[in-house]
């Protein structure tokens, strides 16, 4: 029985420590997405005050693709 528990017991330390990792990966994740967001707020504001050019467009859209999957990878987390 005692070896049953050590092996519990290492196997919770793993546990706590994997915990700790995917924590660490959705602060960082979550940080990502909203700086993404702001500066997708920002060109948006840019975009409807000005004619901006086709590159700036373009930027726009990568930057709204990537925070989109930036989400996804974050509810996934989630769910």
């Amino acid at each position: 029985m005692e070896e049953g528990n050590s092996s519990f017991k290492f196997s919770g330390k793993k546990t706590k420590s994997d915990l700790a990792k995917l924590q660490e990966e959705h602060d960082e994740k979550m940080a990502a997405i909203k700086e993404l967001k702001k500066k997708r707020e920002e060109m948006k504001l840019q975009l409807s005050k000005e004619n901006i050019s086709e590159e700036k467009k373009e930027t726009f859209r990568k930057l709204t693709e990537k925070y989109k999957k930036m989400n996804d990878e974050y509810n996934s987390l989630l769910g």
